[in-house]
Formats: structure tokens, sequence, C-alpha cells
């Protein structure tokens, strides 16, 4: 009984019918010849030669079976269920791009550009320190998934460690072995800090995203120790005027304000899914 298996496997008539039709049930015993010739015109109700073999197949290898004779995925509408085309793979970034973006190379870099800047400027090479930062920085705007925003950043926190820095400096905190156009500048790979550090924020330091009073204590507390391992390096010194603490006191001070300033434009210009 091929129709009442297929009633069976798909939990429904294959087509519609009215089963009060007298001879119904010796539809399945008469040939497709003797259907026609019995009943006429009414080819729209009679049952197409799907056999149960053939619909049973096709239902194990995933096909969708037309009651006309032919199914969809001979005429290569649908796949095969059994065997799925395999979803293309995402595109592999280069390696030296993953580089840039895992949090653990991230601080890496940043580690990196800070000891070139230092080790630079004692060795009278001014220059090595923002060459290191300006190749790393370039890879981390390239991986980003807001560079627009990072750039924007980065130039902020360049202006701001000139402002910041140049203060101190004009104040005789800060004495460096470059000689600068002004009292007040800094050489420029001291202000490369700044970006060097920003670059951060949404990466390795991503955790201390909205949390502007943690940032500012711990700005205030690890701040002035950077300083004072660039000073340890040998590439900057306490000015005369200044002993340790009290030039240690107005870095921290510095850095009180500039980390919660630092966060605020991180968050304000780079979205949270960065």
């Amino acid at each position: 009984m091929a129709s009442l298996s297929l009633v069976f496997l798909t939990g429904h008539k294959p087509y519609d019918v009215d089963s009060s039709v007298p001879g119904w049930d010796e539809i399945e015993t008469h040939p497709a010849s003797l259907r026609k010739e019995r009943d006429g015109d009414r080819s729209s109700e009679t049952l197409p030669e799907v056999s149960l073999a053939r619909f049973t197949a096709s239902a194990v290898k995933g096909r969708s079976v037309s009651l006309h004779g032919d199914s969809r995925s001979d005429r290569g509408m649908t796949g095969d269920l059994l065997n799925p085309t395999p979803p293309i793979p995402p595109q592999e970034r280069p390696l030296w791009v993953t580089w840039f973006a895992h949090p653990f190379a991230n601080w890496f870099w940043f580690y990196f550009g800070f000891v070139a800047a230092l080790s630079g400027s004692n060795m009278g090479y001014p220059s090595l320190g923002p060459i290191v930062m300006f190749g790393w920085l370039t890879g981390h705007l390239v991986n980003a998934k807001h560079p627009w925003g990072e750039l924007k950043l980065f130039i902020a926190s360049l202006m701001l460690g000139y402002f910041g820095d140049g203060l101190i400096t004009w104040l005789g905190v800060l004495k460096f072995r470059e000689t600068t156009p002004w009292t007040w500048m800094v050489p420029f790979w001291m202000a490369m800090m700044w970006p060097n550090f920003a670059a951060t924020l949404n990466s390795s330091m991503k955790w201390l995203r909205g949390r502007y009073l943690l940032g500012a204590i711990l700005g205030a507390i690890s701040g002035p120790f950077s300083y004072y391992g660039g000073v340890k390096w040998g590439a900057v010194k306490f000015g005369v005027e200044y002993d340790f603490w009290p030039a240690m006191t107005i870095i921290g001070f510095e850095w009180l304000f500039a980390m919660p300033a630092l966060l605020w434009l991180s968050a304000r210009w780079v979205p949270k899914d960065a």
C-alpha cells in the first residue's frame, strides 16, 4: 500500500482527495491507465506513479519528492541533508596583524615602544622610539574595529602629553638630554609615550573602561614610577630644585587628572565593542 506508506511517513495525505469517493480503497490496485478510464477527466485527483522504494530512498537522502514524478534535488534546487555544503571558512588574517589583536601582544608592543624610546634617548638616537611606536601603532590601527576613533584618541593624547609634560618641564620638574625649540616643550619621543599608552585602553587595559575613579588612583600611583623608570634609565632626570618626593607628587597630580581624561576620550570615540 504505497499511499498508506506515504501517509505514515509524511503525516498527511500526499494530495488533496475526498476519501468518501466510492472505490477509493481500490485505486491502489488499478494501474494508472485504468484509473484514468474509470475516473474520466479527474487527472488532478489521480495518484502519480511514485513507488514506495523511490520515496523511501529520496527521503533518506534528504530529497524533496514531487508527486508529479520528479524531485527538487534532481533539478538542483535543494541540497543533500546528509551531505550539506560545508560553510565557507572566514578569511584568515595575516599573522603580523593577529599579533596586534591579543591583549598580551598589545601590552608587549606598548612596553617595547617604551623601552625603545628610553634606550634611544640614552644612546643618542631619540628618533628610535618614535619610529618603533609609529610602526606598532600603525599595526594597531589596521587591526582595530574602529580605526578612526582610535586615531582621534592618539592625536588627542599626543596633544595632552605635550601640554601636561610641557607644563611640568616648564616648572623645572623634568630635565631632558635633548634640546627643544621652546623651554616648555618636551622631546617628540616623550610626547609619543602618550599615544603609545592610549593604544592599550581598548585592548590590554580595556577593563578600566568607565572606571574613572580607579583610573585616577592607578594613574596617580603608576604614572610617577614610569617617569622614575626613565630617570633610572638615564633618558630624563628630575630638576635640581626638586627632590624625589616633590617631583613624584607633582607627576602624580598630573596623572590623577590625565588618566580619567584619556578614559573619557576613549569611551567617547571608540565604541564598547572595539
